[in-house]
């Protein structure tokens, strides 16, 4: 049988060609401090190797240290692989953030000019912890199929929109937890005004104002609404803070069932270019 550790030796020639034109390992690497001196790890892709080894390979440290020193690419303790990956942190992530730039937008999905990208996060926890110790960070492309956008924080790592550069003609989708009006608008800001989103938020997540700059009466506008399944939409001002301008949003409502049960959405589409649904 094929180990792990022969499959990773005969296909890494594949992993470098596929790596985005004129990207520099070893340039990468001595940028971010993962290589400072070459004594045991004398290169960029050497160090690309041994994680590839420790994590895809599904290697364990003594594992990793003995493959490394079979394979000739370098002479590590056990300890000696730790650091030199939680020294390589940085480097790695940028390698994915450059891999997905590389990658071109999704078709266009419905809308015409458009590019849909959903964003969320999941929780991850250490064997035996209790609570979230990190957390990953996704923007999952609908027309290309894949992710355009990886982020690895801590548990104090909020979903925000704002995680990876937003690409002009995008609508990105979040949940509620993605509802706050700074990031909202930094988005926005970010983009030149030529990216929007959707996002579903709860009835108190925002504080809307109806263009006049008084403020906007959700539970009384709800109350008001005909028991039916047609679409109700609204353009409200989601307040920022004291001196700071308010964001331009839609309200958008659709009943859920014939009882009353709504679901809502917020989203910013400037001009009136296209029309969000909550679902």
């Amino acid at each position: 049988m094929q180990d792990a550790a022969s499959v990773l030796t005969d296909r890494f020639s594949e992993v470098l060609e596929r790596l985005p034109a004129g990207l520099d390992l070893d340039v990468l690497a001595l940028e971010v401090k993962a290589i400072q001196r070459r004594r045991e790890v004398a290169d960029g892709a050497a160090l690309l190797r041994i994680a590839l080894a420790r994590g895809s390979g599904r290697l364990s440290l003594r594992h990793t240290a003995a493959w490394a020193s079979m394979q000739g690419i370098a002479e590590l303790s056990n300890p000696g692989i730790k650091y030199r990956l939680d020294q390589a942190a940085e480097f790695l992530a940028i390698l994915v953030e450059r891999l997905l730039a590389a990658k071109t937008p999704g078709a266009q999905l419905r809308w015409p000019g458009r590019t849909l990208r959903l964003a969320d996060g999941t929780c991850v926890s250490k064997p035996g912890s209790t609570g979230t110790d990190w957390r990953v960070h996704g923007v999952f492309d609908l027309g290309r199929s894949g992710f355009s956008h990886l982020e690895l924080t801590d548990q104090h790592g909020p979903e925000a929109l704002e995680r990876g550069a937003p690409y002009p003609g995008e609508i990105q989708i979040g949940d509620r937890n993605y509802a706050r009006a700074p990031v909202l608008r930094r988005f926005r800001a970010r983009s030149g005004g030529r990216a929007d989103f959707i996002v579903r938020p709860g009835w108190n997540a925002l504080p809307l104002t109806i263009p006049a700059g008084k403020p906007f009466d959700l539970i009384g506008y709800l109350q008001c609404l005909p028991p039916d399944l047609s679409l109700h939409e609204e353009r409200l001002r989601a307040s920022i803070g004291r001196n700071e301008p308010a964001l331009a949003v839609r309200l958008i409502l659709l009943a859920q069932d014939a009882r009353g049960g709504r679901s809502d959405a917020v989203s910013a589409a400037p001009n009136g270019r296209q029309k969000g649904q909550g679902a």
